[in-house]
């Protein structure tokens, strides 16, 4: 989310696990005009808050997150956590 505040491309992409860099990096090859969009959307987010963390394993996780907007509106997605290398990387994000 920092990354994404601040516009950080590289950041971002250093938060992701290995296959989700991949899957990202190919959606902004095919429409690089999708990375202004990626990150003018989080500027609408008002705040986040992690409703629940499931261990699925000792190098992954899956969290529960409430994303509330500026408009009022809400989502939850549930996001998996990968441990790469001694870091927790993102794998993959959906909407719930």
């Amino acid at each position: 989310m920092w990354a994404q505040l601040k516009g950080d491309a590289n950041t971002f992409l250093a938060s992701l696990g290995p296959e989700a860099r991949a899957e990202i990096q190919t959606a902004l090859q095919r429409k690089p005009d999708s990375v202004s969009a990626m990150f003018a959307a989080v500027n609408d987010v008002k705040d986040f808050t992690v409703l629940k963390t499931v261990s699925l394993s000792q190098d992954q996780a899956l969290l529960r997150v409430r994303t509330s907007m500026k408009d009022g509106t809400e989502k939850v997605t549930l996001t998996t956590l990968k441990l790469v290398n001694g870091e927790w990387k993102m794998q993959s994000g959906r909407a719930e």
